[in-house]
Order: C-alpha cells, then structure tokens, then sequence
C-alpha cells in the first residue's frame, strides 16, 4: 500500500497545466498579480530594506531577482526578501478555509525556481496552484488548538506547498518529492506571538526559502522520511492534526480544487482581515450617515471572543501594529472615511485625533457559544453613538474580497496601479500589468522578473515606515 506522502508526490509530479480547471487558473493569475503589487509597494517598508541589504551583503550566485533590490542572488534568499515584501504590508491575499497567506510563500518560491529554469507562465502558474492545494490541505488537516495555540499556519504549511510548488518547476521525480516534503517538514515554523512585528514578514519570506532548500536538496539526493505527513510522528500528528481528516482531504487532490471553491480572499484593506468587517461598517455608517470623528462618543463592536486575541494592539504604537488593531483600523476608517496605504503611515498612527477615538473603541461579547471559537462568517456589528444622542449601527457578514463577495476587475486592477505607482514609473506598471494578464503565454518567466529589478524605479521612494 503506497504512503499519503508518496500519493501526494504522485500528485505534484504528474499534475499538467492543461487538465487544471479554468477557475483555477483564473484564481492563481489574479493571486500572482496581486502578490507582485503587494511586494512592490511592501519594497517601500523598512522591513524590506533591512532584509534586502542583509541579502546583499551575503551576495549568492545571481540567479533570481530581488523584486526591486537592482541586484540577483540565489534563489533561496531571492525568495527570502520577496516572501517579506509581499507580506510587509498585510495587504496579500487569505486562503478562504484556514488562516492562511499563500501568495506570500508560493510566489516568491514560483518566481525564484521558475527563473533558475526559464520556466514559462503556464508552468508558474501549475506550480502555485499545486503549492496552494498541498498548503491548504495540510492545513485543514490541523485541529483548531494549532492556530490558536500559537502556530503561523503561513510559516508552518506554507513550507511545505512552497517545496511542492519548487519540486514541480524542478521537475522532480516522486522519490525526490518525497524527500522535498520530509525537509520542508523539519524547517516548518513560525509563532503568531511575532504578529504585529517585522518576523511576521519573515515568516513568509523564510517559508519560501525553506521550500526552495528542500526542493534543491532532495535534487541532490538528500534524503527525509519518506512517510513525512502521516503517523504518529508525523507532521500532521506530531502538530495536533487529525490523520483521519488530512487523508479524506488528500484523496480529492486533482478532482477538486481548494483554488476554485471555496477560492482565494483578495484584501480589499492593508491590514490583518480580522480588521475587515470592523472596516467596512464603520465605512458604511460614515458614508451613509455623514458623521464627522469629532462627533463620536463611542464606538462598539460586537465580535467572537477570539478576535481581541488576534488584534492584540489595543494602543498601537507602529504602523505594524496599526494592522492588528481594531480600534485603530475603526478610528482611521471613523476618520478618514477611506482604509488604504496611506492610512498605515507614521504620522496617521500618531495623529492625536486618531489616538483620542481609539479609547473610545471597545470590543462587545454576546453570549452566542458560536462567538467563542473565530469563524471567518461570524456577523460583526459596528455601532456608533453620537454626541447629539444618535445611535447607529450595522453588521457585516461577507466582506469585499470574500469569493462570495469579489472585488471587481477594475477593483483589483486598481489596487494593483496603486501598489505599483510607490516604485514603478506608470510604463513599467502597465508592461507587468499586461504580463501578468497574459501569463499562460509568456515563454520565459524572466520577462516579467526583468521589470522588477529595478530598472526605471523611482528615485524618490523611501521606506514608509521609518
């Protein structure tokens, strides 16, 4: 009887772009172009210029692109660095059924292995989707206690899609797979504990590059466990998960697809999507409503239990930590009347006004056994009091970007020019924008790594979080 893992690596081996269903491909095209604006505006972060400096100093043989460093390294820091730009910012894309930030491991390992190849648009793109399907699988094998009991499920099951993702554009046999699997497994790792700082970044950007060390070793021939994810001490027992569950979720690998239903969360706000609903009420409520900040007497929001444990920064003091508080994404939305980049600068944080109203913003509790456990389709109602005695209030179930609730084409095409206008001259925005849209044909993925580098890149652009 052959192992789960060795079934998987059938998978990922034998897996061809053409019998992929068109809602995939569709899915992973908008994912990938989303993942490149998110890393070009996250180019502008500190954190980003840290770890591309700390990069440029090792040096590496220049074989893939630091996205706008002007330099090539290896792949696996070129992963690295562009794994923590995309995910600078917060602002890339959720898996729907788990918390999880795909694009954040899996572009960066397509892109770094799939320029080492010359491998073409049609093979970027069937490598992340098979990196995404092993992501998500494995990570909705492991009981609700892992996440909550402090594990990144971007760090931990994002390595291993990441080595799927590099073992399918190195084109290695079922054998090697394996083996890719059972290093990724052991370099698995990251604590949420680190959110709201500049490791959560890391997180992703050192699970590219753990992907892409495995799938590169087990090229070489070195060798793991060759049953890496089942048993008892295996990666999904040896984590809390259920072996039963991951073996069911297994068996579907190449009959459905995670990708097209329940499909891919596209972040309509930079900032963690637990903040998203609070976003969008307040949003609703001011925009219809009219009401200025000043006016405000008090700011209520009704969530799960779990929440507040997520958004830990109840005064934050960091742009970074901005992002994981409610009460500052509900002030600035109160304030501003619009949640985007801008919104996450330095001297947004430390407005006054803003830090005056997120003391006025406090979190409620039903009594609702649903509110104790986090659920992505919790109802959150938002409700504001005013000084002249006014109540209003409104709740928000499905959020913009949720795939029941899509941004739209012109949505996300914008958010893209957005992200990319901090960095690119508008020419270069528009040729990646046109590439990107076009993968499927492109022959060499080089093409689109040539207009990153940095050619052409703004001169003026300073890290927005100093």
């Amino acid at each position: 009887m052959r192992s789960l893992t060795a079934k998987v690596a059938d998978f990922i081996a034998t897996s061809d772009y053409d019998e992929m269903p068109q809602e995939s491909v569709s899915a992973a095209k908008g994912c990938l172009l989303d993942g490149l604006g998110c890393a070009l505006a996250g180019a502008t972060e500190q954190v980003s210029s840290i770890v591309t400096e700390y990069v440029r100093e090792l040096g590496g043989k220049p074989r893939a692109t630091v996205i706008m460093g002007g330099f090539k390294t290896s792949p696996p820091l070129a992963a690295l660095v562009n794994g923590v730009m995309i995910h600078a910012l917060d602002y890339d894309d959720n898996c729907y059924s788990l918390p999880l930030h795909p694009s954040a491991v899996l572009l960066p390992a397509v892109l770094a292995t799939g320029e080492l190849c010359h491998a073409s648009g049609k093979e970027v793109i069937e490598a992340y989707i098979i990196g995404y399907e092993i992501a998500v699988r494995l990570g909705r094998s492991l009981q609700e206690h892992y996440y909550d009991g402090g594990w990144h499920n971007t760090a931990t099951v994002g390595s291993l899609g990441a080595a799927a993702a590099s073992a399918k554009i190195l084109k290695l046999s079922n054998q090697q797979i394996r083996f890719a699997l059972g290093i990724a497994a052991s370099e698995a790792a990251g604590l949420r504990k680190n959110f709201g700082t500049m490791t959560k970044p890391f997180h992703a950007g050192n699970a590219a590059k753990s992907g892409i060390v495995a799938a590169s070793l087990a090229a070489k021939g070195f060798s793991s466990d060759n049953g890496i994810l089942e048993g008892r001490l295996g990666f999904c027992t040896s984590l809390g998960g259920s072996e039963e569950t991951l073996m069911k979720l297994m068996e579907t690998l190449g009959f459905s697809y995670e990708m097209a239903s329940p499909g891919v969360l596209l972040k309509a706000y930079p900032s963690c999507f637990g903040t998203h609903k609070c976003i969008e009420g307040m949003l609703y409520l001011k925009n219809k409503h009219g009401f200025n900040a000043r006016d405000i007497v008090e700011i209520e929001v009704e969530t799960d239990a779990v929440l507040p444990q997520v958004l830990k920064y109840h005064q934050p003091k960091t742009p970074l930590e901005a992002r994981f508080s409610l009460e500052y994404c509900a002030a600035i939305a109160a304030q501003d009347g619009r949640v985007g980049l801008e919104q996450f600068s330095w001297a947004k944080v430390r407005d006054p006004q803003v830090q005056q109203l997120q003391q006025r913003v406090k979190y409620v509790h039903t009594d609702d056994a649903a509110a104790q456990k986090r659920q992505p389709d919790y109802p959150e109602r938002v409700m504001v009091k005013l000084q002249d005695g006014k109540l209003y209030d409104h709740t928000v179930q499905i959020v913009k970007g949720d795939p029941r609730n899509p941004m739209t084409e012109t949505e996300r095409v914008s958010k893209y020019l957005e992200c990319a206008s901090l960095v690119l001259p508008q020419g270069n925005a528009e040729k990646l924008l046109s590439l990107m849209s076009n993968l499927e044909a492109i022959d060499d993925i080089s093409k689109v790594t040539n207009v990153v580098l940095s050619t052409g890149r703004k001169s003026h652009t300073k890290s927005r979080t100093r």
